[in-house]
């Protein structure tokens, strides 16, 4: 990164970026950005409520090698995207398995509240399953709500372990696109 500074009356053209980030990642993206070359990094305070933050960087237009730079970036940001991506899915599929669980346990108490009533005009298909006792029933949605939970914990740690190698991969992947772009700003063009 360029640490030069102009000489009073010295013209020096900027270009500005404003990057929206994980409030977790705000470290992690000042860190990738000064790698390219961006000074700066002024958070703005984030929107109550809001799991995201915008940084804004500027950059010296005339830096060593900018075409290369800029490529590398491009590709940092892909993986940082990707890292976001696959660190949201270990949750997403545990909750998506944990509310499927949730929502069959709902219906086994619907059916078993049905299989009580005598007068109310019920579905073919409760009257079929009405041969099931309404306690048994019952049970099953209440020990389904009960294990929801233990399958959200259990798909997420599964998840995790499945995503984690990508996610270091891509780190790997930054990493090695900050340290280029790092000698390709310090080379002489």
């Amino acid at each position: 990164m360029s640490t030069e500074t102009p000489l009073a009356g010295t013209y020096v053209p900027y270009e500005y970026t404003r990057v929206s980030v994980p409030k977790n990642k705000e470290t992690l993206y000042r860190d990738t950005y000064r790698n390219f070359g961006w000074e700066g990094g002024t958070a703005e305070r984030p929107r109550p409520g809001s799991a995201t933050t915008e940084i804004e960087f500027k950059r010296n237009r005339d830096i060593r090698n900018r075409d290369e730079v800029i490529d590398l970036q491009r590709k940092a940001q892909g993986a940082l995207e990707t890292i976001t991506g696959l660190e949201r899915s270990r949750t997403m599929v545990a909750s998506v398995l944990a509310y499927l669980i949730g929502i069959v346990g709902a219906a086994f108490l619907g059916l078993s509240v049905f299989a009580t009533q005598s007068d109310v005009n019920v579905p073919a298909i409760v009257e079929n399953a009405a041969g099931m006792p309404a306690v048994i029933s019952g049970a099953i949605g209440i020990v389904l709500w009960a294990v929801a939970p233990l399958v959200y914990l259990g798909a997420r740690a599964w998840r995790s372990a499945r995503v984690q190698p990508q996610i270091d991969r891509q780190f790997e992947v930054v990493d090695g696109a900050c340290e280029q772009a790092s000698q390709r700003l310090r080379r002489v063009a």
